[in-house]
């Protein structure tokens, strides 16, 4: 297991500072647990026998319920993947830790057909009254669609778009881009400029645009709806700070 990097700015983490201290080392102990993807098993049985193996009087519920509290603060995400297991994966990982393996151990959250098991709700004292940009919506099931039971779109030969010609879309995909997002183009045209500006790397850049898309989209009565702050959030998400 590579060693884990815990940055001095963490004290002054308004996520951080609204856990409990018994949050915060759950926290602190699946940064040095997960796998180098920043995920890791999310059954709370499993993680009280791996995150405290010496402490017997740990329970499922205190887990249980520090997931909940961490997830509501933006920080992981737990979800239930195609094979019916339940992961957690941290929100933040790549902008703190180095990325050395080649694929990770567990399935990502941005996989078809994974769902989200507990709300990451706006948190208005981390983010004096804004949405925080690293909150997830309620129900998160990555059907790549308004409608949570369509059908992905299908993964054919995939093609280049993008003024860079770095964004990889099947047909397919970019049809049903077309159809669920308003100037999809514009939007592809932006996510192509901060790929070549950044060099970001995903595995499925339908499933980055759409999942983006989708969180504002339900934020949207809470979150004004910016283009350009989309973008910013978006990016903060996932790397974190200013282009």
């Amino acid at each position: 297991m590579p060693n884990r990097f815990i940055k001095e700015s963490i004290k002054r983490s308004p996520q951080i500072d609204a856990l409990t201290w018994f949050e915060e080392v759950i926290f602190y102990r699946l940064i040095v647990t997960a796998d180098d993807y920043g995920r890791y098993y999310g059954d709370p049985i499993l993680l009280r026998n791996d995150l405290f193996p010496t402490k017997e009087s740990i329970t499922k519920k205190s887990i249980e319920d520090a997931l909940k509290k961490l997830a509501a603060q933006g920080l992981i995400i737990v979800y239930e993947a195609v094979d019916g297991r339940r992961y957690v994966a941290l929100t933040t990982w790549k902008e703190h830790q180095t990325v050395r393996a080649a694929k990770s151990k567990f399935p990502s959250p941005f996989e078809s057909g994974c769902k989200q098991l507990f709300s990451n709700a706006c948190n208005p004292k981390a983010t004096e009254n804004k949405c925080s940009p690293y909150s997830y919506s309620n129900s998160y099931s990555y059907s790549y669609s308004e409608s949570e039971n369509a059908p992905a779109p299908a993964r054919g030969e995939l093609k280049t778009f993008g003024k860079f010609g770095n964004v990889l879309l099947s047909d397919e995909e970019h049809a049903a881009l077309i159809e669920l997002i308003p100037g999809a183009d514009d939007y592809i045209e932006r996510f192509s400029a901060k790929l070549a500006a950044k060099g970001y790397q995903y595995d499925n850049h339908y499933a980055a645009l759409v999942s983006w898309y989708i969180e504002d989209k339900k934020d949207e009565p809470e979150c004004s709806f910016d283009v350009d702050d989309f973008w910013q959030a978006a990016i903060n998400r996932t790397y974190g700070g200013d282009l």
